[in-house]
C-alpha cells in the first residue's frame, strides 16, 4: 500500500492506479471486519468508519409468499446493505504501475533501450 497526495498513473499504459480499499460485510454473527447493525444507506455505513465509502452491495428487499396470488410480494421493509467498501483517501495499490504485466513491459522496454541485454550485465 502506497500513500500519496495525488492519483498516480501507470508509467506504461497511463491508467489510473487502483485505490487500496477495505471491504466490510454485514453478518449475523461476530467475525473480523463484520458489522452486526442494520445498514440501509451510504450514510449509515459512513457513520461506522472514518474512511470514504466507495461502494455498497444490497440484499433484496424482504418478500412474503401470497397464497391467493401464488407470488412473492414485498413486505414494505427497505433493502439492507450487505457489503460496503471504504478508502482512506490517500492509499493506492502501487505508485508506479497498474499491474505486473505493465511493470514487465516497462522493464523489457527499458532494457532494450539501454542496449545492455547480455545476461548478468550491469
Amino acid at each position: 500500500m502506497i500513500t500519496l497526495d495525488h492519483q498516480p498513473h501507470c508509467r506504461w499504459c497511463d491508467k489510473k492506479i487502483r485505490k487500496s480499499t477495505d471491504y466490510h460485510r454485514r453478518r449475523t454473527y461476530p467475525s473480523m471486519g463484520a458489522v452486526d447493525v442494520p445498514l440501509y444507506s451510504k450514510a449509515d455505513c459512513q457513520r461506522l468508519t472514518n474512511q470514504i465509502v466507495l461502494s455498497l452491495r444490497y440484499r433484496d428487499a424482504p418478500t412474503k409468499w401470497n397464497d391467493e396470488t401464488g407470488q412473492s410480494e414485498p413486505t414494505g421493509e427497505p433493502r439492507q446493505v450487505t457489503e460496503f467498501s471504504t478508502w482512506d483517501g490517500k492509499s493506492y495499490e502501487d505508485d508506479l504501475f497498474c499491474s505486473r504485466l505493465c511493470a514487465e513491459f516497462y522493464g523489457r522496454h527499458e532494457a532494450k533501450l539501454s542496449g545492455n541485454l547480455k545476461r548478468g550485465a550491469t
